[in-house]
């Protein structure tokens, strides 16, 4: 359901979002994957890079989208 690849930080977080062809799920970790959820987006492959901390990949995430 994305258009074109997202890449967003928010402090040491960075989110790498694309998107993936139809019937591949939600391919993301932990907080990432419940937003994404959430905000109802089927197909697309995701990664971290830096910190982990769920606070601000919750927040990058959402600025991305």
């Amino acid at each position: 359901t994305l258009q074109y690849p997202i890449r967003h930080s928010v402090g040491a977080a960075t989110v790498y979002m694309q998107p993936a062809s139809e019937g591949t799920g939600v391919i993301a970790g932990g907080a990432m994957r419940a937003v994404l959820e959430v905000a109802g987006v089927r197909n697309v492959l995701s990664k971290c890079i830096g910190t982990r901390n769920p606070g601000n990949v919750v927040r990058a995430t959402i600025a991305g989208l």
